[in-house]
């Protein structure tokens, strides 16, 4: 084992290493100084269009553009599958450090057949609808930067396919960590005094969320769908009547106060992984969003946790399906937000495009709305389990 290390260490010394996540460097020279291990070409890859104004992405291909060769296709990773990439060769050729401008690279030729009249229509509605180029080099996007009207230098990572132009040659279109330290406070107090109840008379002073305890953990309707859970206290034969309950402790203002909770956390966050999705932007600050995530977590069961125990103390044992829709309420404000991103930061004008921004926001609302809302119940359930076990019941 010892000369295996030392053969090691004496081998390490002849080895050089790298690391840059998710590229490996390539050199180049010039084309007199060419050789196996630094080529000359530089291969430039095309892949598929987008719009603002549009969630259909097209191929390169469907376009009637210049094409490359198709045995020189990159094998694409499920991801970039997935994110709907489809990286080609492109037909242009580059050479390192040579400069060349105004190539000719293909001629088109159209005719007044339907083929060709079907060609120009896309092409013209690709400009029209401002799709634009992603093309690739040595593994980097291709950047395009201008100035905007303030005259403030901008960059992105596509730039357009081209300009559409009328008859007349004129373009168209073209935080909630402190309540958790309350309410523990609260019910250690409010158990101390409870357990140190020896009389019957003392016993009758009992108030709140203390009455409830033969029923909190009374099945709910639909029970079979959250399954048989063991209460740690006996379940009485007769369900207790409910008091009279104030506007405050209804089902309906609860979801609202304890859904706005949870969102105001993310709504930051939302924005930029919104516009990462349809707005082709690069989204980078994952560390950060895991941070939020955590937050999320923490606001989703404390929010809920706290207006449960509010209607335990107003002897309200209906907490099962309450305490999911509470925290799962948070999805509606999500769902109201895309709705607002839709109209403000988007031009998507087509029925299709609508069609789909819409399916897709739906989709993802709903498995928001099945985690938020199984984070609050199970944040609930244990708090319930843990307060009532702490109770000295006859």
């Amino acid at each position: 084992m010892r000369w295996v290390v030392i053969s090691l260490l004496v081998l390490s010394t002849t080895c050089s290493a790298f690391y840059l996540p998710g590229l490996a460097p390539v050199n180049f020279c010039e084309a007199s100084k060419r050789k196996p291990t630094c080529p000359s070409n530089v291969t430039l890859y095309v892949n598929h269009l987008d719009s603002d104004q549009s969630v259909i992405p097209y191929e390169y291909h469907s376009f009637d553009f210049c094409i490359g060769s198709e045995e020189e296709s990159p094998v694409e990773n499920l991801g970039q599958v997935l994110f709907g990439e489809r990286i080609r060769p492109s037909p242009y050729k580059i050479s390192f450090l040579e400069t060349q401008a105004c190539s000719k690279v293909c001629s088109k030729s159209y005719s007044n057949e339907p083929s060709s009249i079907e060609k120009l229509r896309l092409l013209q509605r690709g400009m029209r609808l401002n799709y634009q180029h992603h093309w690739i080099i040595d593994n980097m996007p291709i950047t395009f930067c201008f100035n905007n009207q303030q005259d403030v230098k901008v960059c992105t990572t596509g730039f357009p396919m081209g300009c559409y132009v009328d008859a007349n040659g004129q373009p168209r279109d073209a935080c909630v960590i402190d309540v958790g330290m309350i309410l523990m406070r609260t019910l250690h107090r409010d158990i101390a005094r409870y357990n140190q109840l020896d009389n019957e008379e003392d016993a009758q002073e009992e108030f709140g969320w203390k009455l409830v305890h033969g029923d909190v953990f009374r099945p709910p309707r639909n029970a079979m769908m959250l399954s048989a859970i063991e209460a740690p206290v006996r379940t009485n034969q007769i369900p207790r009547q409910v008091p009279e309950q104030t506007v405050y402790t209804k089902p309906l203002p609860g979801m609202l106060m304890g859904g706005i909770l949870p969102f105001g956390c993310i709504f930051i966050q939302l924005f930029f992984i919104l516009n990462s999705i349809w707005a082709h932007q690069t989204y980078y600050m994952f560390g950060f969003l895991f941070v939020v995530f955590l937050i999320l977590i923490i606001t989703c069961s404390e929010a809920t946790i706290l207006l449960a125990y509010f209607h335990l103390c107003a002897e309200d044992y209906h907490w099962w399906w309450r305490s999911f829709f509470t925290s799962g309420f948070t999805a509606v404000y999500l769902f109201a937000y895309c709705v607002r991103f839709f109209t403000s930061k988007l031009a998507i004008t087509g029925v299709v495009s609508t069609i789909l921004y819409f399916s897709y926001t739906a989709i993802f609302v709903f498995m928001f709305f099945l985690m938020t809302g199984t984070i609050g119940f199970l944040a609930t359930y244990y708090f319930m389990h843990k307060i009532y076990a702490s109770v000295k019941v006859d």
